[in-house]
Order: C-alpha cells, then sequence, then structure tokens
C-alpha cells in the first residue's frame, strides 16, 4: 500500500532537511513533475569475482592490489575453513601504512558481507594469521572497479 504525502507536508520536510529559506516576497514552489535520474558513476562501475591463493606460512600476504588508475568498493569476502585458529583479512593503505581488519574469521570458512568499503588505488587487501597451521588459504572477493581520476 502506498502512503500519500501531500505537497504541504513534502514541502516542509524538505526545508527543515535542507534548511531552506524563504526569499523575500517568493514562496517556495514544488513543480508536479517527475525527473529519472541516472548517476553516470554507476554505470561506469564493473563489477568482478576475483580468486586468489595466497601463502601465508609466513603470517601475512597480500592477495589482491587495487590497481593505478582505479578504486573499488568490497562488496563480498569469502574464505574456506582453515586448520590455522585466527586468520584475519585487512585493507592495508600503503601510504600511510595503516590497517583496518575487515574480518576477522579464525579457522571457519566465512562468508562475510562488507557493504561497499571504499579502497583507493594502490591499497592492499591482505590475509594473515596468528596461530600459524596454515601454508596457503584460497580467498574469494566480490569487489567493483571504477576509474580514479
Amino acid at each position: 500500500m502506498s502512503k500519500k504525502i501531500s505537497k504541504a507536508l513534502l514541502m516542509a520536510r524538505l526545508i527543515a532537511r535542507f534548511g531552506l529559506l524563504r526569499a523575500i516576497d517568493e514562496p517556495f514552489e514544488l513543480a508536479e513533475t517527475v525527473s529519472p535520474v541516472t548517476i553516470l558513476d554507476d554505470l561506469a562501475r564493473a563489477v568482478y569475482v576475483g580468486n586468489a591463493t595466497v601463502n601465508i606460512s609466513a603470517g601475512a600476504a597480500t592477495a589482491f592490489t587495487v590497481p593505478d588508475g582505479k578504486r573499488w568498493r568490497l562488496h563480498v569476502f569469502q574464505k574456506p575453513a582453515t586448520s590455522g585458529t585466527t586468520v584475519a583479512i585487512y585493507v592495508n593503505d600503503p601510504v600511510s601504512g595503516r590497517d583496518v581488519t575487515i574480518v576477522a574469521a579464525g579457522g571457519a570458512a566465512v562468508t562475510q558481507h562488507l557493504y561497499g568499503v571504499p579502497c583507493d588505488r594502490g591499497w592492499l587487501i591482505r590475509v594473515s594469521q596468528g596461530a600459524g597451521g596454515d601454508t596457503s588459504v584460497g580467498v574469494q572477493l566480490l569487489y567493483e572497479e571504477e576509474d580514479a581520476y
């Protein structure tokens, strides 16, 4: 069932949300037309599934690197069950040297929804283990890629 909203209520909400101020002797007007909008950046974005097998016997390894001239939005990360007890997946900004853990997975199989985590060009998606036990692990990543200007 659709909800009906009066023109006056809609104007009141717009005025409150955007802090609109009335100009002297000029009332607000709300056109009774619908203008469709397309966000061109969304159309230019490509969707990929990346697969990598990384050797984490030394503690950590890079699974994916955002290419120069590109920007990624991470959506889903998957890994199978592993024998190691501590497996973390993190994003690394090599310019600042800072990491953000996006999945603390342990040894269980994991499918983690990431809801568009942004990654700039040159950023690394790394896999690590803290308790040993694994030599390599296969990982999959669903991501969007767009040009970075």
